[in-house]
């Protein structure tokens, strides 16, 4: 069941993107649906999930999106997901000013690995 919920926010991810990047192209950098749905799966269902997520949230931006390199950002995003899982299970992350700073570390991390 937890990845029928995230598929449709992964659904819901990517119509978001396209009105973030078209109506507020500036924002649309900076705001990464797709990675919210890859933390928030990651934070509450560990490592494995985090990382299907990821893989498939990669694949649809770069789908969608594209890229000079198709599956970077799969990659990046399975990297992510693994780490956010992996701290997820290891640390008590059920703070809200916790998983903000989870938010605000993973897009980090995830922007510096694209690059």
């Amino acid at each position: 069941m937890k990845y029928f919920w995230a598929v449709v926010a992964l659904v819901a991810a990517l119509p978001a993107q396209s009105v973030l990047s078209v109506f507020f192209p500036l924002q649309a950098r900076m705001i990464d649906p797709f990675l919210m749905v890859l933390v928030h799966v990651a934070l509450n269902h560990g490592e494995m999930a985090g990382m299907i997520v990821g893989t498939i949230a990669g694949w649809l931006q770069d789908a969608h999106f594209g890229g000079d390199v198709l599956g970077l950002s799969g990659l990046t995003k399975l990297l992510v997901g693994f780490a956010v899982g992996m701290a997820s299970t290891r640390f008590h992350l059920a703070d809200p000013a916790a998983r903000v700073l989870v938010l605000f570390a993973a897009s980090l991390v995830d922007s510096l690995l694209f690059q």
